[in-house]
């Protein structure tokens, strides 16, 4: 019964079956053909229906393209060779699942949806990117920082013209390689490695930012000795800021307390070289 569900059942697939179905009944009419036989020649007919059927959905559903959308920073090839699917593929042996966690693993992908496509068979790929956010010194290389915080890439590894012009316009990250002040408040574990400085200061800029306390146009930040954030500006004619936050609640204090000072400063035609917030009691204009 097995092989006779089989056999209706691959013979419903493929028109083409029918010739062979009775191929083995033509052949041995007018026969006395044993049970054994007959049943020989059923299974070889599955077989083969089976070899056909086979052949005939891998031709049918064998991916023919993969078509890759939203990349326009990161490199299309790249993520092609990270997903792993490759042409001429069975579908049914690919993971969408597999592949958008794939992608995703790459420096440049926020996020990423895949989905089959028929007629013809093909995978479509859909990327969100990241976004430049600063340009930060780590040793002796430039990296590109993402809008997330994360690094991107070295300066030296982009060759998309449109984006090293961009990261030429991007504010910077310095004071990573240097060494903690002894006198300092901070655990020395902060200032442990680049990698440690790089976190602290990323994580403190978030805090500013959710604040609104950078909120005009800078050209560098550098994290201090003392665990601080000097904000330089692009405009001579203004102050550089000192922040040291450790909460978003401080920044925000830190954000008003700005604001105050400029105004003041502007209403007394006061043109200072630096304003200093690291003191949550008070703000020193120098």
């Amino acid at each position: 019964m097995q092989v006779k569900a089989v056999l209706v059942f691959l013979l419903l697939l493929s028109p083409l079956g029918l010739l062979f179905a009775f191929f083995p009944a033509i052949s041995s009419e007018g026969l006395a053909l044993e049970t054994s036989v007959l049943a020989a020649d059923i299974e070889s007919y599955a077989l083969r229906c089976s070899d056909f059927v086979d052949s005939e959905m891998k031709e049918r559903f064998a991916v023919r393209d993969i078509v890759v959308s939203g990349a326009y920073r990161s490199n299309p090839a790249e993520i092609l060779r990270v997903s792993g699917i490759r042409k001429g593929q069975w579908a049914w042996d690919v993971s969408l699942e597999g592949v958008v966690q794939k992608v995703q693993s790459l420096p440049w992908i926020k996020s990423a949806e895949a989905r089959f496509d028929v007629m013809p068979m093909r995978i479509l790929l859909q990327v969100a990117e990241v976004e430049p956010w600063i340009v930060a010194r780590l040793g002796e290389e430039s990296w590109l920082v993402s809008d997330v915080g994360e690094l991107v890439e070295p300066l030296s590894e982009i060759s998309n013209p449109e984006l090293v012009l961009e990261s030429s316009t991007l504010p910077r990250l310095s004071g990573l390689s240097g060494s903690p002040s002894t006198s300092g408040e901070l655990p020395p574990t902060m200032f442990s490695s680049v990698n440690a400085r790089f976190h602290y200061a990323i994580a403190q800029m978030k805090l500013l930012e959710m604040a609104q306390a950078l909120d005009y146009a800078y050209e560098v930040i550098r994290l201090e000795d003392d665990g601080s954030l000097r904000v330089v500006a692009g405009d001579p004619q203004i102050a550089d800021v000192l922040f040291l936050v450790r909460s978003l609640e401080e920044a925000r204090t830190a954000a008003r307390k700005l604001k105050l000072v400029r105004e003041d400063l502007r209403e007394r035609g006061e043109e200072p070289r630096e304003i200093d917030l690291r003191f949550a009691s008070q703000a020193i204009v120098r």
